[in-house]
């Protein structure tokens, strides 16, 4: 029940830090001020790893600001209704996983606003994943034996499975917290990766 309430809003939060993390990285290639930081940091990947150790702060800080507010409010409902606000040890690792999701979602929007470059459709492409198209697949590859076996290593099902939030789907098996948290750090991983392997290869002007 704790964890439900502390992460209840998770869903938007790592949206808008991923929407951030699309933003740190397009709005220099819509301004063109990507020139300069990389005239100023000769070494590219030098660059990028500021990015991802910034974004990753970023994500942590919105995280802790974010987690004060949902605990001092959900806290006190849950005491209201006669639960307790902190069952048990999980709910401290919830509290503590959930600034690793919005870090590495931070991430993955820094990779996909490199590897789309265009700021505008970077948004859209993953605001528009994020929200519509991951539900509808989900839902839609729960009512087939295979497709129930795929949905739990989606991004938002393995977010969930971060801070044990339980499955939308009684057929799908949810991943445990480290193996969700295996298969987002991936994600994050993937699209950094070859979004700093673009940049080291790609001319700016």
């Amino acid at each position: 029940m704790a964890n439900l309430v502390y992460t209840g809003g998770l869903s938007m939060a790592y949206v808008l830090t991923m929407t951030i993390g699309v933003l740190s990285i397009g709005q220099e290639y819509r301004h063109q001020t990507i020139t300069s930081t990389l005239l100023a940091v000769p070494r590219r990947a030098t660059a990028m790893i500021a990015k991802v150790i910034s974004l990753l702060g970023i994500g942590a800080f919105y995280g802790i600001i974010s987690l004060i507010g949902s605990v001092a409010v959900g806290a006190s409902i849950l005491a209201s209704k006669g639960f307790s606000p902190f069952p048990g040890g999980d709910v401290f690792r919830t509290l503590a996983l959930s600034l690793l999701v919005l870090g590495l979602w931070a991430l993955i929007g820094l990779g996909a606003g490199i590897l789309m470059k265009n700021q505008v459709t970077a948004l859209l492409v993953m605001i528009g994943a994020a929200w519509i198209v991951e539900p509808l697949a989900s839902l839609g590859l729960s009512f087939v034996s295979w497709g129930s076996k795929v949905v739990p290593y989606l991004p938002s099902a393995a977010t969930s499975a971060i801070v044990n939030q339980p499955s939308q789907s009684p057929t799908v098996h949810q991943l445990s917290w480290w193996a969700g948290a295996l298969v987002l750090i991936g994600y994050a991983a993937v699209l950094t990766i070859l979004g700093m392997i673009r940049v080291q290869r790609s001319d700016v002007s």
